[in-house]
């Protein structure tokens, strides 16, 4: 019998991994546009302190499911369960104050992700590997909000097989 992959628990195990380590949002993530960081006046724990643009800023980022990937089997696989294997994709959106802030949070994402396929656990999947899809995503300044924040957007494949064994 086919196990499809779970997309949402695929998602939610790599929101789970980041934000052990840096304030991680899923793609339901609050308006972020107005105030980047900031969720309601005088939250504190993420983004801007106080004071957009003139306290502190603590990196954050925001975990999407992206269009693409693939259920599979490999060329072994039974013909009873031809997908049961997953190559999905995800971008990590990054943000930070300045460069130095936001690629230092990309590096983190890159450290808990990329060849770390141990560390997520995934209800009845196994996963074989992550990898960057596309590693860095480059840091770029984001003027659209004010005051503006610099973000850069790595995108990682998880290849995933049921527990069991699979294909």
């Amino acid at each position: 019998m086919t196990q499809l992959a779970s997309f949402n628990a695929h998602t939610s195990a790599i929101v789970d991994l980041l934000n052990a380590h840096l304030k991680t949002f899923d793609a339901g993530a609050p308006d972020l546009t107005a105030t980047p960081g900031v969720v309601a006046p005088g939250t504190k724990g993420w983004g801007w302190q106080g004071d957009p643009g003139t306290s502190k800023f603590k990196p954050y980022c925001i975990v999407y499911p992206l269009p693409g990937g693939i259920f599979s089997g490999d060329d072994l696989g039974t013909l009873g369960d031809p997908s049961d294997d997953a190559s999905l994709i995800w971008q990590v959106t990054c943000v930070g104050r300045d460069r130095p802030q936001c690629e230092w949070a990309v590096d983190t994402v890159n450290d808990l992700l990329v060849e770390r396929a141990t560390d997520l656990i995934i209800p009845n999947r196994y996963v074989q590997r992550i990898y960057a899809d596309m590693a860095g995503g480059g840091a770029r300044r984001d003027d659209e909000v004010q005051p503006p924040v610099f973000v850069a957007t790595p995108r990682y494949r998880m290849l995933t097989t049921p527990a069991a064994g699979g294909s």
